[in-house]
């Protein structure tokens, strides 16, 4: 089961709060009762976005975030109070992106480009406006993986060599950008 992420899970058992799902580990998680549908019986997959609520309980929604663990988007700050500015992200509870994470200031109505992360501190998902460390990251993790594979066949050295070129000019534009 991964947190900030949708995941293929099979309901287990059902109770009064809601239906308990189990991933492949046994590991299991609520979805809340406002989530079933009818048809929803023990056995059914279900595929849910697992999140941690606001007493910090993994839980699971049928609901979609606009944004994944991972992935930019422009959202949306609908209120900003001592904690930091909290995005819409299509869910019932808004997303964080505490002062820390925030290259200027944050006002509500405004559009940011943000980051979804997890947080090591906390083990919630969170969200960042700093994020050229995380664009740095990812093209370093993709560049890697992709030279691996590139190399191992010596017919795709050519294009290879073109790509990398493009790849190194790309990300030499967007630092400069940020």
């Amino acid at each position: 089961m991964q947190l900030g992420r949708i995941n293929r899970l099979t309901i287990n058992r059902i109770t009064p709060p809601g239906a308990y799902l189990e991933d492949i580990l046994e590991n299991e998680v609520l979805l809340p009762k406002k989530y079933l549908l009818p048809e929803n019986e023990i056995g059914t997959e279900v595929d849910v976005f697992v999140h941690k609520d606001s007493e910090n309980r993994i839980v699971a929604t049928t609901e979609t975030p606009f944004i994944l663990l991972g992935d930019f988007r422009y959202l949306t700050v609908i209120h900003v109070n001592p904690y930091g500015a909290f995005v819409d992200w299509g869910l019932d509870k808004d997303l964080l992106v505490p002062f820390s994470e925030q290259r200027m200031k944050m006002e509500a109505g405004r559009f940011y480009v943000v980051f979804v992360y997890l947080d090591e501190k906390t083990g919630r998902i969170a969200a960042s406006n700093k994020w050229n460390r995380f664009i740095i990251d990812i093209f370093k993790f993709y560049n890697k993986n992709f030279i691996n594979k590139i190399l191992s066949s010596s017919e795709n050295i050519f294009s290879c060599i073109i790509l990398l070129s493009i790849t190194n000019i790309f990300i030499f534009l967007i630092l400069k950008i940020l």
